[in-house]
């Protein structure tokens, strides 16, 4: 039926599709609201900020952590009007229906039409050498935002206004559901170091991205007549570039506080879907101060310019953490974001963390906002 092609349709795209998305998400950042342009492990937080590749602990040596995370967001009951209207279909496809029958429908296709569905999910995977010269970071991270939408089509408005005992076709109706998405896949290598500015108290440190970046593209709309799970990876609805991108970051460090400036993706450029729709990827600039104490972590971000969401929309982040260490063995972590541009629900976050003898590392984070949104964040790690 309709809405249980648009529910398999939305599933499918969430495996195959990707998303430029700004998010870094990592079992210890997501727990502090994706913070971590001016503190944070050496790891995750020099994708970030390339600067933090230099803030590493003495005594070690090498480290590499996999970090996976999800967010998913439903808007005005999406799958729960869909799974209504799927069960009114079934019961009348074929059947000769009533005025109040085809009401009850045109109502829940216009209802449907306002909600939407949308993911993000992301990985990355990390190889840390730091080194007093020259610390490094190599690694690979994708990814992915997809959304899905439904169009109530004025064919099918008049349709179902006119229909008065005859036998309904679902097959008739022209309404359209839409998945949509983009994807960077990047390949990396974070190189920092510190650099002397003559004061004992202050340290400035600079880090460089270089990265190649894969960008792909996907738009699938489709009636629930030519509906057809197959073409989801056909080349008539994905587009996909290749391109060289360059990350810049700086720190500068008093005592325990710290203060951070990152500049992610300096090479903007658009991007099209199959359909004609803008892909942006623009530059993120982003500040932050942290407090990096051995048993409280404190840290700010601020996002000084705007991403653009799919359909247009902007976001602009300010997000904050905290983190308790107990002895490097536990720790745990509360966070908070606020998109400044009133775009994306406030979230709020927490998480826990296990480190035993600081060499292995299992961090969990998990992340709501005050509607149906909802997020998790796994990272494990070794660090020698």
């Amino acid at each position: 039926m309709m809405t249980k092609k648009l529910a398999t349709l939305s599933g499918a795209l969430f495996l195959v599709s990707g998303t430029a998305s700004a998010e870094i998400f990592s079992g210890r950042a997501s727990a502090m609201g994706g913070a971590g342009v001016a503190g944070g492990d050496y790891t995750t937080s020099a994708i970030l900020n390339p600067a933090n590749a230099i803030h590493f602990r003495d005594g070690d040596d090498f480290g590499t952590f996999l970090n996976f995370g999800a967010i998913a967001d439903e808007r005005n009951d999406f799958l729960d009007v869909g799974d209504e209207l799927q069960e009114r279909l079934d019961q009348l496809d074929g059947a000769l229906v009533t005025v109040e029958d085809a009401q009850g429908v045109s109502a829940l296709l216009s209802e449907l039409s306002e909600g939407a569905l949308s993911g993000e999910f992301g990985a990355q995977f990390s190889v840390a050498i730091p080194n007093e010269l020259v610390s490094a970071v190599l690694y690979a991270r994708q990814n992915l935002l997809l959304s899905a939408t439904f169009d109530y089509s004025d064919e099918d408005r008049n349709y179902l206004d006119n229909l008065q005992l005859e036998p309904f076709l679902e097959d008739n109706l022209t309404s359209s559901a839409t998945a949509s998405g983009y994807a960077v896949r990047e390949l990396g290598l974070v190189l920092a170091r510190t650099i002397p500015i003559g004061n004992p108290d202050w340290q400035l440190s600079l880090g460089i991205t270089p990265k190649h970046q894969t960008i792909e593209t996907i738009e699938y709309t489709a009636t629930a007549a030519d509906y057809d799970i197959d073409e989801l990876d056909a080349d008539t609805y994905t587009t996909e570039d290749s391109d060289l991108n360059l990350d810049l970051g700086a720190t500068l460090t008093w005592h325990k506080t710290r203060f951070g400036l990152s500049a992610r993706n300096l090479v903007e450029k658009d991007y099209e879907t199959v359909g004609g729709n803008p892909v942006p990827l623009e530059t993120l600039v982003s500040g932050g101060i942290g407090y990096n104490g051995d048993i409280l972590t404190a840290l700010f971000d601020l996002d000084f310019t705007a991403s653009r969401l799919p359909g247009g929309e902007e976001a602009r982040f300010a997000r904050a953490g905290v983190e308790l260490d107990m002895a490097d063995w536990a720790q745990l972590r509360l966070g908070y974001r606020h998109d400044l541009e009133g775009t994306v629900d406030d979230t709020i976050s927490a998480g826990i963390g296990f480190s035993p003898f600081d060499v292995l590392h299992l961090h969990l984070a998990a992340i709501k906002s005050s509607d149906d949104t909802l997020g998790a964040a796994l990272e494990f790690g070794v660090d020698l």
